[in-house]
């Protein structure tokens, strides 16, 4: 007699975070696990709106994960972020605060702290079977190398959770960042399915240097009054008076010519 499996429902997992850029603006990155693409939008409504679009083109079911200031806060169905747009709306929230309003609010799921369950086993004799090799998840996270793609270019506080990548063969999950004058602090794990590691945390330099603020130094010219012009033409005139007298007095001595009071 045959038995019939039952499968888990595949589950879609997408990631909504915050972004600011160098003069503090928000923006929103919607980006799906396992798919190199990320998407960016300008508000929180329209990143949960496009969520509920491709949500609803999937099989399975979705879930959409928040993050806030670097961290985790909660995770929402596509029938619970309707409701969360809702109240969005009406309580008129500014996109800085809408995660933490969603969070209070409590529009969101949040895990709760896992316990493990301790059950008596049966004392059964069961045949040997062929075991799956575990992987240590723990073991495969201290040893990753995680890196910023093209943190040459940008500014340790440019720097938000899509942009901290890993080369693995399992799901790589940033869940925090923080950010210094020359560096940036990540805080992330691996996950294998339904198993996820401890959180390592890692120190990454190498960014661009603040821009040092460019000094400009001007120069004053004073505009001449009437009475400087007035004053500059009278001694222009008396100089070429002087000038014209000392020619006369030298071809005078010469004999050249002759000065009718100077008999």
């Amino acid at each position: 007699m045959s038995t019939q499996e039952t499968k888990k429902p595949k589950l879609n997992r997408f990631y909504l975070s915050e972004k600011y850029d160098e003069n503090r603006n928000i923006s929103f990155n919607l980006k799906r696990a396992k798919v190199d693409e990320l998407i960016n939008f300008k508000t929180f409504k329209e990143g949960v709106n496009e969520f509920n679009r491709i949500a609803f083109t999937l099989e399975g079911n979705s879930r959409v994960w928040f993050h806030k200031d670097g961290a985790f806060r909660g995770s929402a169905t596509p029938e619970k972020t309707a409701i969360m747009i809702e109240r969005v709306t009406q309580e008129n929230v500014k996109d800085e605060d809408a995660i933490e309003f969603i969070n209070r609010e409590k529009l969101i799921d949040v895990a709760p702290v896992k316990t493990k369950k301790v059950e008596p086993k049966p004392e059964t004799v069961a045949e040997p079977k062929l075991q799956k090799p575990t992987v240590d998840l723990n073991k495969e996270v201290t040893e990753l190398i995680v890196y910023i793609e093209d943190k040459e270019t940008k500014l340790p506080s440019e720097v938000s959770l899509d942009d901290v990548k890993a080369e693995t063969k399992y799901e790589f999950v940033p869940t925090s960042v923080k950010w210094t004058d020359d560096s940036v602090v990540v805080t992330y794990l691996l996950r294998d399915g339904d198993t996820e590691s401890n959180e390592v945390t890692s120190v990454i330099r190498g960014f661009k240097a603040k821009p040092t603020q460019m000094r400009t130094i001007y120069r004053h010219f004073v505009e001449r009054t009437q009475w400087s012009k007035i004053t500059y033409w009278l001694l222009s005139v008396v100089f070429v008076i002087a000038i014209l007298c000392i020619i006369v007095l030298v071809l005078h001595a010469y004999g050249l010519i002759s000065i009718p009071w100077s008999k």
